[in-house]
């Protein structure tokens, strides 16, 4: 069951790495119009992994929880803290976990050797490797989840915010063009 779900973790990020980028200043821009100028505009520091520096995420956050608008690749991306840093996430509804590429990692502080790259499922590709890892705080918006189950995934470019993180938000609703998250 682990290996399957690791397995859906890094065909998700390989997918992701691969799909054209956007700006997201337009979209952030009409998410504040639509509020009422009442939000905060979330925008990431971490920059894409391409090196670009542009984040792919737009993201509200309001007293009604913290609202994505969808990319134009299709996708919602969402800046979140872990332990304090911020980390650009592809949004994976269908992802059992989290899944921090080994850059990621890096920049949050936690500690892992390559040598400690175990096999945990496979892929098209092969053999997906990776290290199970216990986030100790992910915040999206104003909103806090502690002991996070996740996994550092070797060759992964692109993190991905799953359902050990979601499902302990609270609600999400979906719409064609957004995502809310309460």
């Amino acid at each position: 069951m682990a290996r399957a779900y690791l397995f859906m973790i890094f065909l998700g990020a390989v997918i992701a790495a691969m799909l054209p980028s956007a700006s997201n200043s337009d979209r952030a821009a009409a998410a504040a119009e639509r509020s009422g100028g009442k939000t905060l505009i979330v925008a990431s520091r971490g920059g894409r992994p391409d090196g670009s520096g542009e984040s792919l995420a737009s993201s509200v956050v309001s007293g009604q929880g913290t609202t994505l608008d969808r990319s134009p690749d299709g996708h919602f991306y969402a800046d979140a803290q872990v332990n304090g840093i911020t980390v650009q996430f592809l949004v994976d509804t269908g992802a059992s976990g989290v899944a921090l590429s080994a850059a990621d990692a890096r920049r949050v502080g936690l500690p892992f050797f390559n040598t400690e790259f175990t096999a945990v499922g496979r892929g098209a590709s092969g053999e997906v490797r990776g290290k199970m890892v216990t986030l100790d705080r992910v915040t999206l918006g104003r909103k806090s989840v502690e002991k996070v189950d996740g996994a550092i995934l070797e060759g992964s470019e692109m993190s991905l915010l799953g359902q050990s993180f979601l499902s302990r938000m609270g609600t999400i609703e979906m719409t064609p063009d957004r995502m809310v998250i309460r």
